[in-house]
């Protein structure tokens, strides 16, 4: 058995049985318990991560009545270097009776740097990109 860096147990070739099951539930019990605080995992911290947004309101001309008549929809260019391959996106409606609340509304992508969001009606979004 190998321990990698934090306690990590790798099997080696040959390694079988009882041994295998108990690495299996000491990882399964470091997993569980990591906390990235640079002891038990590598250090990550929130400061670490790319971040960017983008508000769109519903008072924005781009909003447009789809006309399958299933809601609206906007088209979005990513900000920056983001991309649809290189990012995460969250959309937090930012006014109204949902104000705060993260939603997931469809998305079409049109390229990799612009995608369409399509919702039931014209809402005040603000875009996280990460």
């Amino acid at each position: 058995m190998i321990t990698s860096t934090y306690g990590v147990q790798i099997p080696e070739s040959g390694d079988k049985g009882q041994i295998v099951f108990e690495a299996l539930e000491t990882n399964i019990e470091l997993f569980r318990d990591h906390t990235h605080n640079g002891v038990n995992t590598a250090k990550v911290s929130s400061n670490d991560l790319s971040k960017g947004s983008r508000l769109v309101p519903s008072t924005d001309v781009g909003w447009e009545y789809r006309s399958d008549g299933t809601g609206f929809e906007i088209t979005v260019t990513c900000p920056g270097n983001y991309t649809l391959a290189n990012c995460t996106l969250s959309f937090r409606v930012t006014l109204g009776d949902y104000a705060n609340q993260f939603i997931h509304p469809t998305i079409l992508p049109i390229s990799l740097a612009q995608f369409k969001i399509v919702t039931a009606r014209k809402l005040d979004l603000e875009i996280l990109f990460t």
